[in-house]
Formats: structure tokens, sequence, C-alpha cells
């Protein structure tokens, strides 16, 4: 979200040709009733992109995978008492795991024989960082 409103597609389109026309920003500005910044940003962005549209992929991104939200929400809602340090716990053992079984998949096409010796120490490690 833009720490201010942001200027409609409409004022956008108006500030270009006011612009291809002639006028200068501050005489735009007092035309379209909005700072004389807004309009050189919205002039700026036109000539970089050629659209009025916002930029998309603004903002945070996400650290979370949809997956990964999925499991958070099942177990909040499991046990309600679970702290969020808790929660973190369970989706770090989570995502070792899946990386783990996807490891073991790769290595498992490889080599067969060394299948089970992997698979065991796998299950070791995972053991391990359940009882932390």
């Amino acid at each position: 979200m833009p720490k201010t409103r942001e200027l409609s597609e409409g004022k956008r389109a108006q500030i270009i040709v006011l612009h291809s026309i002639g006028l200068s920003q501050v005489q735009i500005a007092k035309k379209i009733k909005c700072s004389r910044c807004a309009v050189q940003t919205t002039i700026k962005r036109y000539n970089d992109t050629k659209q009025f549209k916002s930029r998309s992929g603004r903002g945070r991104k996400r650290k979370t995978t949809a997956r990964e939200d999925r499991y958070l929400k099942q177990n909040a809602l499991k046990d309600r008492r679970q702290t969020a340090k808790e929660l973190t716990r369970c989706l770090i053992i989570l995502s070792m795991a899946v990386y783990i079984n996807y490891k073991i998949v790769k290595i498992k096409k490889k080599f067969k024989h060394l299948y089970t010796y992997i698979l065991s120490m796998c299950l070791n490690i995972f053991f391990i960082l359940t009882i932390l």
C-alpha cells in the first residue's frame, strides 16, 4: 500500500495528455489539483512503461508458500493453545521433512542399494529434530 493515495488512471491519462500538449508540470498540477511531484512521477512512469496502470509486484514478498500457510492454519486450529514459536518449530520440521523426502526420492532413483541406509539416517535426524 502506498504512503499516500494514488492518482486514478483517468487523472494519470489527463496528466499525460496535458504534458503532450506542452503544459508545464506546475500548470498540470494546478489543473488536476494534485502535487507537482505526483505529476512528475506520473510522467516519468509513463515514459518508462508506456502505461497508465500502477506497477504490480510492489510490497513485501511472501516468506511462506501457500502450502505452508495451510499447514500453519490447520495446526493453529487443531491446538489453539500453541504459541507462535511452537507453530514455527512445526513449520521448520515440516519443511525439513519435505526437503528430506525430496532428497530421498532423488537418491532412491540413483542409488537403489543405498536407499535403506540413507532412509534410516534421515529418520534418525528427523527423530532428533522432533525431540528438540
